[in-house]
């Protein structure tokens, strides 16, 4: 087995689950938690939080190698994950609405738009559902209403949707 160069080395912390907040806010502050990796449980009780070297200030359990996946932080890495090209990555959305738990998007000409579905869910953990933002027309309501102000109708709008797509999770 080749021997692992020193900056290689993937360290976590192990620490209670109740504590792991306030252990990842003073490992920032000291300067050795690692943002790339993901807090991974460790066991019932315990998490491992990944750091780049040992604390020196901070009171942890115990001090592990952890193997861990880097963190996708944007769309773009989740996209690029999916073998995305750059020229598609030019084309993809570079914003988005979250509302509860649902994914407003306007995928305009990205290349795959279920993929980039796919990859918001992936994303936004607590999200569920996203749609494809689709034009709305149609006339709102008498536009060229001739009625007097003593008879005023009520105001209606009569809207049509553009295309609507819809991606769920399959939680």
């Amino acid at each position: 087995m080749p021997e692992e160069a020193p900056g290689d080395r993937r360290l976590a912390v192990v620490v209670g689950k109740p504590r792991a907040q306030s252990v990842i806010d003073a490992l920032e502050a000291e300067g050795v938690y690692d943002p790339d990796r993901s807090v991974r449980s460790w066991d019932t009780d315990s998490v491992a939080v990944p750091v780049t070297d040992p604390p020196t200030t901070v009171e942890v359990r115990e001090v592990v190698q952890q193997v861990g996946e880097p963190r996708l932080r944007t769309l773009e890495d989740h996209l690029r994950e999916r073998g995305w090209s750059d020229d598609e990555l030019d084309r993809a959305p570079s914003s988005w609405a979250v509302v509860g738990s649902v994914v407003l998007v306007d995928v305009g000409d990205a290349p795959r738009p279920e993929e980039v579905g796919q990859a918001l869910l992936a994303l936004h953990g607590e999200a569920d559902t996203v749609l494809s933002r689709g034009g709305i027309s149609g006339p709102t309501a008498n536009q060229t209403s001739q009625s007097s102000p003593a008879r005023a109708t009520p105001r209606r709008s009569t809207l049509s949707t553009a295309r609507s797509t819809a991606w769920t999770s399959r939680r």
